[in-house]
């Protein structure tokens, strides 16, 4: 079945990215659901560098390198830039 925001952008902000990311226990759907649909490119993420910024400072306080990893997976130059 086809997502209804199949091929839309769809703009994210940091606590989103910040519960789908570190805590899939709180909103489990957040990352089993929305982010694979980004995985897939089904959607599209639109965000900010301020989030950018703001999910990269966590990681390196808590020394957790693959969550640092997993954000920056997630974000993708745009062509404005």
């Amino acid at each position: 079945m086809v997502s209804p925001l199949y091929q839309k952008r769809v703009y994210v902000d940091t606590s989103t990215l910040i519960y789908a990311v570190e805590t899939p226990q709180v909103y489990p759907g957040l990352q089993t659901k929305f982010l694979d649909l980004f995985a897939r490119g089904e959607l599209t993420m639109v965000t900010s560098w301020i989030t950018f910024a703001e999910v990269l400072m966590g990681p390196p306080q808590t020394r957790d390198a693959a969550i640092e990893a997993g954000y920056r997976g997630l974000f993708v130059p745009s062509p404005c830039f």
